[in-house]
């Protein structure tokens, strides 16, 4: 039996989220919903249901990504469902040297196109830049893709629609047609959809729809620095 104290986890969250300047998360952090899923993750765990990304990664791409230098939102699908891969940023893998199969579909086809990238896992450099990476969950059960994604859909809706409500020139990314439902909430923002990385596992290719270069090519429109990917 996991005994947790729930205080503490959410005390220790909000100051890793203290100088990000996104407070919509900060509250969300003290909130009944989101205590409903710690308890559900906590359970889960004690019904030997183990889940990734760690408690202290939940919200890192929000961390990493200050609210004021926002740029672009990219939408996945999970967390990568092996333990130890994924880190709180979409697609990144800081947490060992090896690039996860649809990271490498990611460089693959950034090499194709961009001639400034780095084919480094830990993608803390482009939040760090703007891109707020997440994933229509931002947690998974080992092994289980897709087991938390109505846990999470409401906190997912609000920060998206949060974002389109309350800013300006922000490029929107929706990666696979799981990811694309959100972009209902949506309506004030340029918004780019391709098929998740993670196809290319059953087709020849990715169909990224040179989503790089349309971020960077918005972004120059919107006179913002483009991302060195």
């Amino acid at each position: 039996m996991v005994n947790i104290n729930y205080s503490s986890i959410k005390q220790k969250l909000s100051k890793q989220l203290s100088s990000s300047g996104w407070d919509i998360v900060d509250r969300y952090i003290f909130s009944n919903e989101f205590h409903g899923i710690l308890e559900h993750l906590v359970k889960g765990v004690n019904d030997n249901k183990r889940f990734t990304p760690k408690i202290k990664y939940l919200f890192r791409a929000f961390e990493e990504c200050p609210y004021n230098k926002l740029k672009a939102v990219i939408v996945g699908q999970d967390p990568y469902p092996n333990l130890n891969v994924a880190d709180g940023i979409g697609f990144s893998s800081s947490l060992n040297n090896k690039i996860p199969t649809s990271l490498n579909t990611i460089f693959n086809k950034l090499e194709e196109s961009i001639d400034n990238y780095e084919r480094n896992p830990d993608l803390t450099r482009w939040a760090n830049q703007g891109i707020l990476s997440i994933q229509t969950a931002l947690t998974t059960q080992v092994d289980t893709i897709g087991s938390h994604y109505n846990l999470w859909k409401p906190f997912i809706k609000s920060i998206i629609t949060y974002i389109n409500d309350n800013n300006t020139e922000i490029v929107f990314v929706f990666m696979g047609e799981k990811a694309n439902s959100f972009s209902q909430y949506v309506n004030i923002h340029p918004t780019i959809y391709c098929s998740h990385p993670a196809s290319a596992k059953y087709k020849e290719t990715w169909k990224a729809n040179d989503v790089f270069i349309n971020i960077n090519n918005k972004l120059k429109e919107f006179n913002k620095s483009e991302i060195i990917w």
